[in-house]
């Protein structure tokens, strides 16, 4: 017995109506399910801070304390780096652990000071007097403040303040043995839009101690020969504000 089956044929305009159909179901569906989003930008300040592994601040008061010696001095007491100084009026240099004074960097309002040649400062060249504020960054990090700072760095700033206030006049002398005097004059004016400082210094020593020369036989006692110095010098800060916000220094 033979069977026998029926097919169902739609005609194509019906099938290309229902394909039809189910894309725009289809369609329809996934644009609900999107969204464009506008883009955003996030940004941020970032705050400006230090560095260094260890930053040693000197400010004014501690600076008020030894106003009438050389840096080289005053960051023998305040600081740990080390000071390696060749007597009274002879070269002192400034090196950090592991490093050589040719790897310290320092700067005065900004500007390298150091020697274009040996890559030194000679701090007892420099009276506290000319400085209002010291700061001393230790370790290699101190490199982003500028080449030339592989063992750390020494920063040095004297600036003039505009604000109002009354012409000033300071003067500072110092006596001591051998022959030690010293004299150190500053002088100070300004106003809302223009400020000045003005400092100078003066000394001298004759270094004529006597001592017992054990370097000859017999030993006798001398005086020490050859051994005066005196050093000067000067320095201006002015300040100039432009503006609320903007001024030169």
């Amino acid at each position: 017995m033979l069977k026998t089956h029926k097919i169902l044929l739609l005609p194509v305009p019906l099938i290309m109506f229902c394909h039809t159909c189910l894309f725009s179901a289809t369609s329809a569906y996934s644009d609900t399910t999107k969204r464009k989003l506008e883009a955003a930008t996030v940004s941020a300040i970032v705050k400006e801070k230090s560095i260094a592994i260890t930053k040693t601040e000197l400010d004014s008061a501690m600076l008020s304390h030894s106003v009438n010696s050389s840096m080289a001095s005053l960051l023998t007491r305040e600081t740990p780096v080390f000071v390696k100084s060749y007597g009274m009026g002879s070269m002192a240099t400034v090196s950090f652990r592991g490093t050589s004074p040719s790897h310290t960097q320092v700067k005065w309002n900004g500007l390298d000071i150091n020697n274009p040649m040996l890559g030194q400062v000679d701090f007892s060249q420099i009276p506290v007097w000319m400085i209002d504020k010291a700061e001393v960054l230790h370790g290699g990090s101190s490199l982003a403040q500028g080449s030339g700072a592989l063992g750390g760095s020494v920063h040095l700033y004297s600036r003039a303040s505009a604000k109002p206030q009354k012409p000033t006049f300071s003067i500072i002398q110092r006596t001591a043995s051998f022959g030690n005097l010293a004299t150190m004059v500053s002088a100070s004016a300004g106003n809302p839009t223009i400020a000045s400082v003005v400092r100078c210094f003066y000394e001298e020593a004759g270094n004529n101690f006597k001592f017992n020369n054990t370097a000859v036989l017999p030993n006798r006692p001398d005086q020490q020969k050859n051994a005066e110095y005196n050093r000067k010098g000067i320095s201006a800060d002015f300040v100039v504000k432009a503006s609320a916000k903007d001024k030169i220094e």
